[in-house]
C-alpha cells in the first residue's frame, strides 16, 4: 500500500490511529511536567532526567520518519539529503542529554521545533504526507510546552 493513497478507506483508519497514538505519546510529556512541578526538590529532577530520556528518545523518531519514507518510496526529491537528515535529530538529542537538565530541557525544545520546520519542508512537498503536517504541529507544541514547562520547574 502506497503512502500517496489517499482515496484507499483504510487510510482514514491509519490517519486516526496516528492523531490516537501521537497524543498518546504526549502522556508521558504531560506527566514528566506535573511530576517536575509536584514532586519536593530535589527529587523532581528525577522526573527531569526522565522528561530528557523521553525526549530524546521521540527526537530520534522524528528523524526516523524520514528514513522511513525514503525506504518506502514516498519521498519526493533528493534522497540522499533526506536520509542524512533523518540521523541528524538523534545525534543532537544525545549531545543535548549530556548537558546539565535545564539547559538540556531546552535544546531538546529548539531542536523539536527544527525537526518541525524540516518536517514541514519536505511532508508539504510529499502530497501524499501532507495530512501529517497537523499532527506533527500538534504533537511539537504539546512536546515543547511540557519540556519548557519541566526546565521552568527545576
Amino acid at each position: 500500500m502506497s503512502l500517496d493513497a489517499g482515496r484507499d478507506p483504510r487510510w482514514l483508519t491509519v490517519r486516526r490511529l496516528a492523531w490516537a497514538l501521537g497524543l498518546a505519546g504526549l502522556l508521558p510529556f504531560v506527566a514528566h511536567a506535573g511530576l517536575a512541578w509536584w514532586i519536593e526538590p530535589p527529587l523532581h529532577r528525577l522526573a527531569a532526567a526522565s522528561q530528557i530520556v523521553y525526549a530524546v528518545t521521540i527526537l530520534t523518531f522524528v528523524g526516523a520518519v524520514h528514513w522511513g519514507v525514503v525506504l518506502a518510496g514516498a519521498a519526493s526529491g533528493a534522497l540522499a539529503p533526506r536520509l542524512i537528515w533523518s540521523v541528524v535529530p538523534s545525534l543532537y538529542a544525545f549531545a543535548a542529554a549530556q548537558l546539565v537538565q535545564q539547559r538540556a530541557l531546552w535544546l531538546l525544545s529548539a531542536g523539536l521545533v527544527a525537526a518541525l520546520l524540516v518536517d514541514l519542508f519536505w511532508y508539504r512537498r510529499d502530497h501524499g504526507l501532507a495530512w501529517f503536517v497537523p499532527l506533527r504541529i500538534t504533537l511539537t507544541l504539546g512536546a515543547v510546552v511540557c519540556l519548557l514547562l519541566t526546565a521552568a520547574a527545576l
